[in-house]
């Protein structure tokens, strides 16, 4: 199986050809570790410097002009491997990170064995440790923020961006979304419930949340056995009425591990690894507060976590990346009294900087009276969704409800609950059973 830093190396020059550019700045063809990729970097190089776009024919042309052993379906299987992703500056710095790591320890073991020797001048160990370093440094350019000049703005086609996967600019590559609610609602059945849709891409989408194609989906959870994970499975697979070559495609789209005892950066590393081993266009992780390892109350632990551990892993591999959490205690009535749409946004457990990280925040809401009948909320980019309630209308706020059938795992669409006496709003709460019939069942139902 190829090592990390090779996957790395082949996903860099795949992206690079696939759209036609040049070597990074900070790179040069000594940096791969694999002599092919050595070559093949040396070949773009070469069309660079002749003012020749780089693609798969020129590549492959000159690299048999410089009898490399490198043929023409090794560069298209290289193209063909990197599917939608979109290049990204951390592609090269991966790849710069793994070369300087190799030339510092290239560097320690040639002073080890000079002083091995015996017979050695300090000073002249010091002077080759010295000028070694300052090379090291020298290939490592400080890498500042990507530039984002004017006119590539100006330029930018907003109806046909290659980053958006789910919505109109609802969640694009490398993004976040954070699902919250109390515990004990149904977060994880309403989790799979979006993850079978976006897999598959189906007609309807998650309550009209629909993906621009089938997304390769994982799902990384750690409170579900193998039993709790199939009656869910069943059950909506059975509410989508999914044929049997649905079912095969979704075999192959969505992909579930259990894992609950890796936190922090250990959790990020397997996060990686399985991003990349599974070519995962979104993940859901089920729940943040599992795999956190930190007090995400403090805005340190937090920011850490969301920031330096996932965020550059997202940015990495162009994948989205889509929290369960917990809300808190509910507030009271007069708590609630003047609050907005975005105000709900901050009602997650832990600080406020997982709101102010996460692209998109939605908040599951159970509603007064004994139907369970939920208010399914979006908090920052709702216009963008394509969200729509049981009318078929666009809507930020929905009703959703679990099955009427007992014992079946599922949810469905739901009309808002009936008023009591003194409320006049439909999103009120209700201590009395709907009176209209709900509709929205079956392949409608999600």
């Amino acid at each position: 199986m190829n090592s990390p830093t090779i996957q790395a190396e082949e996903a860099l020059l795949g992206l690079l050809i696939r759209d036609g550019l040049s070597l990074p700045n900070n790179l040069t063809p000594s940096d791969f570790l694999e002599p092919k990729h050595q070559d093949i970097a040396s070949a773009i190089t070469a069309l660079t410097l002749q003012a020749i776009t780089p693609d798969e024919i020129t590549v492959s042309s000159e690299l048999r002009k410089n009898k490399s052993t490198v043929e023409a379906y090794f560069i298209s299987q290289m193209v063909t491997s990197v599917g939608y992703t979109v290049y990204q500056h951390a592609h090269a710095a991966v790849v710069k990170k793994a070369s300087t790591i190799r030339r510092i320890q290239y560097l320690a073991q040639d002073i080890k064995e000079k002083a091995e020797r015996g017979n050695v001048d300090p000073a002249d160990l010091l002077q080759t440790f010295g000028n070694g370093i300052k090379a090291i440094e020298d290939s490592n350019p400080p890498q500042g923020p990507e530039p984002m000049p004017i006119e590539s703005l100006l330029s930018f086609d907003r109806k046909n961006d290659p980053n958006n996967i789910i919505g109109h600019r609802w969640l694009t590559k490398a993004g976040s979304l954070i699902i919250s609610g109390q515990s004990g609602t149904g977060k994880s059945s309403l989790m799979m419930t979006a993850a079978i849709n976006w897999a598959l891409n189906t007609e309807r989408g998650f309550f009209g949340i629909k993906a621009v194609r089938p997304l390769k989906t994982l799902v990384i959870q750690a409170e579900n056995d193998r039993g709790d994970c199939a009656e869910s499975m069943i059950d909506l697979c059975d509410g989508l009425n999914l044929s049997h070559f649905e079912r095969e495609t979704l075999a192959k789209q969505l992909i579930i591990y259990r894992e609950n005892s890796l936190t922090g950066d250990k959790f990020g590393k397997l996060l990686r690894d399985l991003i990349i081993k599974h070519k995962a266009d979104l993940v859901f992780i089920d729940p943040l507060l599992a795999y956190a390892g930190t007090d995400i109350s403090q805005i340190e632990g937090a920011s850490y976590f969301c920031r330096s551990v996932i965020q550059p892993i997202l940015t990495e591999t162009g994948c989205i990346a889509i929290f369960m959490h917990h809300t808190g205690k509910p507030r009271s009535k007069a708590d609630k009294e003047g609050m907005t749409q975005n105000d709900n946004s901050y009602a997650l457990i832990g600080s406020s900087e997982l709101t102010n990280w996460a692209r998109e925040i939605m908040t599951l809401q159970r509603c007064q009276g004994d139907e369970p009948i939920y208010k399914l909320s979006l908090n920052k980019r709702r216009g963008r969704s394509g969200m729509k309630d049981i009318d078929g209308n666009f809507a930020a706020d929905i009703f959703v409800r679990h099955s009427r059938e007992p014992g079946i795992i599922r949810w469905e669409r739901s009309l808002p609950p009936t008023p009591t006496e003194g409320q006049t709003t439909k999103s009120a709460p209700s201590d009395e059973k709907p009176t209209r019939p709900n509709r929205g069942m079956g392949r409608n139902a999600f």
